[in-house]
């Protein structure tokens, strides 16, 4: 047959040999992947067409370049030169499946076949719009044996939604018919394949055509739903990347799905995901823990980053027999807890030695401090540090809350004091279980009421499940800290100080202060902050990030 080749159809009518046309994915009014064809014949059986090798292809991939298998995980469209063979399309009219011959680049010798599954083509004027089913049958040349693949990657559209029962009942008819073709050697395996194939040598590579990005798509569908992310950086759900120095509020101490932490959770999961006696991760986290803080000698576990502050708070008033616990961060427990308020550190003062013969504790979290105090409470916290200790020497206990601020140090902001040995309780949170939600609280043997629910450096036998940490926050909390090796963090604290350095802006561990009425304007530069006004960088910040981070930041700050 005469083959024209790079005429772009005015309708998409009737497309006559040699027209281009592209075949798309759609979703939610997003094209998912694009791939130019020329068409060899479209007639009442369907559309025929070929893709080149080395043609100019539009493909789904994720932040760090894999390609997106389902939704689920967002998409950046990528233009890319087709590295895959050439390939024969027939896409029969209103079936929902396509059929594909990979043929050699160098000879054209028939290499396989592919039944891909998908939504039945819709005809637009610039070629065929379809989605995906992940469902692939793969042949052999001459179709005596075949497998079927992606059949997880199904699954996971049928979990999203993407696929409801009338589809599926629509898959599993189109499964059947495709099956018994291959049995059968029949339509669509037969045919003019042979005429089809192109010469040897193959045809020159195509290019996508003007528009073929273009689609419309209902205003109510553009919301910025992050679909995942990687490091310091996430997709949305239109494919547009954003720098993330938010992290989950600044629990994501390595950024989003580090290998080490994914694996470990993983693994876990695959082992079980709750049980009422004390397992092996949760001994060897418990083991980990005491090490971290020398000296802290029992862990007790909680479901949440709240019930582990709370749980501090309690077992001070059950040491001291006093009620006061003071604080300077905005959670609220009872009227007896204490807030510090947002003064000079000369307030703060007076008030906690007001309240010392009657003060049972002091939560300290370096972020509350630089957060509410000015620069003179900031240049006083050697004064601070002198107040705490004779507090201290009265029986008050001293609470490291570091719920968010484990990239600090094992003591948070206490250690920033120097009173890092000086501490009795030491609060955990959701940055200590990879973004996971869970809690725990190292103490000393002496500060222990309730023995029964605390671990001496391991989980104690027996006892009931919520007495237990669920194991896969723990195995997290184990790849989290293994990774927050010393050069790690010796890193990260680098980089956060050479950004807050450059912006002229306090700080703390991974974290930068901003002023609060900055973070809708840094949405135009695509970056993302903590609502309370904190950026937080992560052990996955790289140069990159930092260089994102400084160009958005220095205009908004003047």
């Amino acid at each position: 047959m005469q083959i024209a080749g790079g005429r772009v159809p005015s309708a998409g009518v009737g497309w006559q040999a040699g027209d281009t046309i592209v075949l798309r994915e759609v979703l939610d009014g997003r094209v998912r992947s694009a791939r130019p064809l020329l068409v060899l014949a479209d007639d009442l059986d369907g559309v025929v067409g070929y893709l080149a090798p080395r043609s100019q292809v539009a493909w789904p991939r994720l932040l760090g370049g894999a390609q997106s298998q389902t939704p689920d995980q967002g998409w950046q469209l990528r233009l890319e030169q087709w590295q895959g063979p050439g390939c024969l399309f027939q896409l029969p009219a209103g079936e929902a499946f396509a059929v594909v011959l990979f043929l050699d680049a160098e000879d054209g010798s028939p290499l396989g076949w592919k039944v891909d599954f998908l939504a039945p083509c819709i005809r637009t004027e610039i070629g065929l719009d379809t989605l995906d089913w992940a469902l692939d049958l793969l042949a052999a040349p001459g179709l005596a044996t075949w497998t079927v693949k992606d059949e997880d990657d199904l699954a996971q559209l049928v979990l999203m939604g993407i696929l409801d029962e009338e589809r599926l009942v629509q898959l599993d008819a189109a499964r059947g018919r495709a099956k018994a073709a291959v049995v059968a050697r029949g339509f669509p395996f037969v045919g003019q394949w042979a005429e089809w194939r192109p010469p040897v040598g193959g045809l020159a590579p195509l290019t996508l055509p003007t528009g073929w990005h273009v689609v419309s798509r209902p205003a109510h569908e553009r919301r910025p739903v992050q679909s995942s992310g990687m490091g310091s950086r996430v997709l949305d759900a239109d494919g547009t990347a954003w720098l993330d120095l938010d992290l989950a509020g600044g629990t994501l101490l390595h950024g989003h799905a580090h290998p080490e932490v994914v694996a470990a959770v993983a693994r876990q999961a695959s082992l079980g995901l709750r049980s009422g006696v004390p397992t092996a991760v949760e001994e060897r986290l418990a083991e980990v823990l005491t090490a971290r803080t020398p000296g802290l000698d029992r862990v007790s576990w909680t479901d949440s980053s709240y019930e582990a502050l709370g749980l501090a708070v309690r077992q001070a008033r059950a040491v001291t027999g006093r009620r006061l616990v003071a604080t300077w961060s905005t959670d609220q427990f009872d009227d007896d807890m204490l807030r510090l308020p947002p003064d000079p550190a000369a307030v703060a003062k007076e008030l906690l030695t007001g309240a010392g013969a009657v003060l049972a504790g002091v939560v300290v979290d370096g972020l509350d401090l630089l957060g509410s105090l000015d620069d003179a409470g900031r240049a006083s916290w050697p004064g601070l540090r002198e107040l705490l200790l004779r507090l201290a020497a009265t029986g008050t206990v001293l609470v490291a809350d570091e719920r968010r601020t484990l990239g600090a140090g094992a003591t948070g902001g206490l250690g920033v004091l120097g009173l890092g040995g000086r501490v009795d309780l030491v609060v955990y949170g959701a940055s200590l279980f990879g973004g996971l939600e869970a809690g725990a609280v190292c103490g000393r043997t002496a500060l222990v009421v309730d023995d029964a629910t605390w671990a001496a450096g391991r989980a104690r036998p027996g006892g009931d499940a919520s007495e237990h940490i669920h194991p896969v926050p723990a195995a997290a909390a184990l790849a989290t800290l293994r990774v927050a090796d010393p050069i790690a963090l010796e890193r990260l604290g680098a980089r956060a100080t050479r950004v807050r350095a450059a912006l002229g802006l306090p700080g703390f561990g991974p974290a930068v202060r901003l002023p609060r009425d900055v973070a809708a304007d840094l949405l135009v530069d695509h970056v993302l902050v903590d609502a309370m006004g904190w950026a937080w960088l992560s052990t996955a910040t790289d140069d990159a990030d930092e260089e994102w981070m400084l160009a958005a930041l220095r205009p908004v700050l003047g």
